[in-house]
């Protein structure tokens, strides 16, 4: 800056003389711009000069490998327009962490230099230097890398349902959530909550952005990407929980038989003496959910909550005795005292063949 205020003060002088020249007759001067980079010098010449005598008149000084449209050997025409200095500048390009890159550039902008590194620079991508800047010898140029990534988290939750079949407003605290698994079907909603979050970061590997970002996997958890996975732009992680919930299974215990002698009822009868009662037992287990999808069942615990009552069947062991109504008397013989007892008896026989006696 301090070179164009003494440039401009000899534009202002050489103008002036310029202007009293032509007033008085002498040759003839022309104005000519000089675009050195970013700075640009304004002078007044007389017509005829070569290109290196105008800039010598301008102080301008060139280095070995500058490059000068047009040529300073050349003689300045009006209709050349501007005289422009394209200065040869040696410069460094780091790219991240990686290291240095030096390099040559003639009459380059900061762009031009990245572009000469083959460095590309994405969105989020940080230079310290403006990229439509001219170059300049011993410039230091850092380019800082960051990345736009997206990271989904995917949660299962567990809804109770209403009476009419809606979710209820609430979510059941996954490890208080205690149903069958009827009930996690009929009276239980197993839904996917996906939040999805954009960082910037300037970690390299997903194992970094993880740690940056205070995520951590658990046993169960599953990852889109591996931990050793390089960063990228535009890059998008899906991350799994392992959510559980805790369920109670009821299963009907049989009851047994038991057969018991009777002697108050005849052979082939029977009688309920006590009626039997199906038992109670629970299991409780440990579900574990990813994406909505059941990976893991694990038996928590198994009570008996009712024990079974034995049904008591009675069996009859009384036989029948014999009665006159199942046989009829044939005959009845009458047998008088023969031995002076003075008593006699009866012989008599029934139908089925039988044959008794009776005292008389």
């Amino acid at each position: 800056m301090r070179k164009k205020s003494i440039l401009t003060a000899v534009f202002l002088t050489v103008c002036g003389l310029c202007t009293g020249c032509v007033g008085g007759g002498a040759a003839n001067t022309i104005e000519i711009s000089i675009l050195d980079g970013q700075v640009e010098t304004q002078i007044c010449v007389a017509e005829g000069e070569t290109v290196e005598a105008i800039l010598k008149e301008a102080e301008i000084t060139l280095n070995e490998d500058d490059v000068v449209t047009p040529a300073v050997s050349e003689v300045y025409n009006e209709s050349d327009g501007d005289i422009v200095i394209d200065r040869c500048v040696s410069v460094t390009v780091k790219d991240g962490e990686g290291e240095a890159t030096s390099l040559t550039v003639t009459g380059g902008r900061v762009s031009d230099a990245l572009e000469a590194a083959e460095i590309s620079l994405n969105v989020n991508d940080v230079v310290n230097h403006n990229t439509e800047a001219w170059l300049s010898e011993g410039m230091e140029i850092e380019v800082e890398r960051w990345y736009g990534v997206t990271i989904i988290l995917n949660e299962t939750v567990f809804k109770e349902a209403s009476a009419d079949g809606d979710s209820a407003a609430e979510e059941v605290s996954a490890v208080e959530t205690e149903a069958s698994e009827d009930s996690m079907e009929s009276g239980m909603e197993v839904e996917v909550n996906a939040t999805e979050t954009y960082v910037v970061t300037q970690a390299s590997t997903v194992e970094e952005l993880l740690s940056e970002q205070n995520l951590s996997l658990g046993e169960n958890d599953q990852i889109s990407l591996a931990g050793s996975t390089t960063v990228e732009e535009g890059m998008e992680i899906s991350i799994s929980r392992a959510n559980k919930t805790r369920i109670t299974e009821e299963e009907e215990l049989d009851y047994e038989t038991v057969y018991e002698n009777s002697s108050s009822l005849y052979t082939g009868k029977t009688s309920v003496k006590q009626e039997g009662e199906k038992g109670l037992k629970q299991y409780v287990y440990e579900l574990t959910y990813v994406d909505g999808e059941l990976v893991d069942k694990t038996l928590i615990s198994e009570e008996v909550v009712k024990e079974p009552v034995d049904e008591i069947i009675l069996k009859g062991t009384k036989k029948k005795s014999s009665s006159s109504s199942s046989k009829k008397v044939v005959s009845k013989k009458k047998v008088y005292d023969c031995d002076g007892s003075g008593h006699g008896y009866y012989i008599i026989t029934y139908s089925d063949g039988s044959v008794s006696y009776e005292d008389f």
